[in-house]
């Protein structure tokens, strides 16, 4: 009979090797075509005189994964169930434990790999190991996702060995309003939810590029894979208001704009009710790049503002914490 198109499951760990089911599972959503694979080839074709093709040869090879999850919550002592793909976006994470957050923040030495399983009904596909980068949407009204786009070495697909005590743990998913945020640029006023910050959407893209290391000594031809560079950036959408300088209005966001490094803001979204599912995102010192004025809602223009975090301290440019008990 056909396989229909269906994921059923996923598992991942950090590092490399099989995942465990029971305590490593996760739920994926929408995109039915979660996984592609990239094969590289070469043509021999002799000078002769006919059309007819001969076999290429088949070089390295890579599975690209494309899922989607929500900002979800984890119980006391213990990760977010798709933790080890945040942290093979280039994250540090500091070790959870009961009744305490788990932040993630940039890093660039020793970075980390994940190893996902993927069973698409009884077809399993790994990524062992494998790096990547998401993007994190928000739009109010609607749950927060993340979308992975992560390369992993070619593995062997197989029936379905690995997932005989599958447990996708506790799902808790909120919807993106109630939130509380701030955009704090330069002097002493504070835009926020509670004084009239009209907050629409949010877009948050880790800029991760994957670089390949390719080796002749390796069977697949590929020794892994390597992190090139970062570029995080942030786009926020709020309705816009006029221009004067207060804390109950904008400012002059044009201004800022133009004074580049002495106009950052300090943007911080929260959303999330339930105890260990609140999530917090700090973009401390956001360089605004761009300003676009979009027809909104019942007629009312929107500002978007677009940021690249920045910081004069390493790795300190974001940091994205799911909190146990709130902030």
């Amino acid at each position: 009979m056909p396989i229909k198109s269906r994921i059923t499951q996923a598992m991942a760990q950090v590092g490399t090797g099989a995942p465990t089911a029971s305590t490593e599972g996760f739920f994926l959503y929408d995109n039915v075509d979660i996984l592609s694979l990239d094969t590289q080839t070469t043509d021999i074709n002799p000078l002769r005189a006919s059309y007819t093709k001969t076999p290429s040869t088949i070089g390295r090879q890579l599975i690209n994964f494309s899922g989607k999850v929500f900002a979800d919550q984890h119980a006391s002592g213990d990760s977010i169930r798709y933790d080890p793909l945040l942290r093979c976006c280039g994250l540090s994470s500091n070790e959870p434990a009961v009744n305490t957050s788990i932040v993630y923040s940039p890093r660039s030495t020793g970075f980390e790999e994940a190893s996902i399983y993927v069973d698409l009904n009884g077809v399993e596909y790994r990524l062992d190991p494998s790096r990547g980068t998401f993007t994190m949407n928000a739009t109010s009204g609607e749950p927060v996702d993340i979308t992975f786009d992560i390369q992993g070495v070619y593995d062997t697909v197989v029936n379905t060995t690995s997932f005989g005590s599958f447990d996708a743990g506790p799902s808790v998913v909120e919807t993106f309003k109630n939130v509380t945020a701030t955009i704090d640029p330069p002097g002493t006023d504070i835009i926020s939810c509670a004084d009239n910050l009209i907050l629409k959407s949010f877009t948050f893209v880790r800029g991760a590029e994957v670089g390949e290391r390719t080796s002749a000594c390796a069977a697949s031809g590929l020794a892994g894979l390597d992190f090139v560079d970062f570029n995080p950036t942030l786009e926020v959408v709020v309705e816009m208001r006029d221009l004067t300088t207060g804390a109950s209005e904008f400012g002059d966001m044009y201004t800022q704009l133009q004074n580049g490094a002495t106009g950052l803001h300090d943007v911080t979204i929260q959303w999330g009710a339930n105890s260990s599912g609140i999530w917090l995102l700090n973009c401390p010192e956001a360089q605004l790049t761009n300003i676009d004025t979009p027809d909104g809602d019942a007629g009312n223009r929107n500002y978007v503002l677009s940021y690249k975090l920045t910081h004069t301290t390493d790795n300190a440019e974001f940091t994205l914490t799911v909190n146990n008990d709130g902030f």
